[in-house]
């Protein structure tokens, strides 16, 4: 099993992105996941939040906040995986 080469958080999204078997997807949500540092907040990276959701459903989830003037089904995350029960979503703030 190797380590991420880098271990931010866009590295990892994109390795999950990538990865090819279950064991793979796993260990990167778990990295990922341990990032986080209270549930329901995003992850802060210099100018950009992420948002990450953990959970098997497959409704569409959106985020929503002042940056799209509380518009549900605008901001609409993305599983990062097809694997992952992990969903994405981030946007830059001025």
């Amino acid at each position: 099993m190797e380590n991420p080469i880098k271990d931010d958080i866009n590295s990892l999204i994109v390795q999950l992105s990538r990865a090819k078997n279950v064991r793979e997807v796993r260990r990167l949500e778990r990295i990922i996941l341990n990032k986080l540092k209270h549930k329901g907040t995003p992850y802060i990276d210099d100018d950009t939040a992420h948002f990450i959701y953990h959970g098997t459903d497959e409704k569409d989830i959106s985020i929503v906040g002042d940056w799209n003037k509380w518009k549900h089904g605008v901001d609409k995350m993305i599983r990062i995986n097809p694997r992952s029960s992990l969903r994405h979503f981030f946007t830059k703030f001025p």
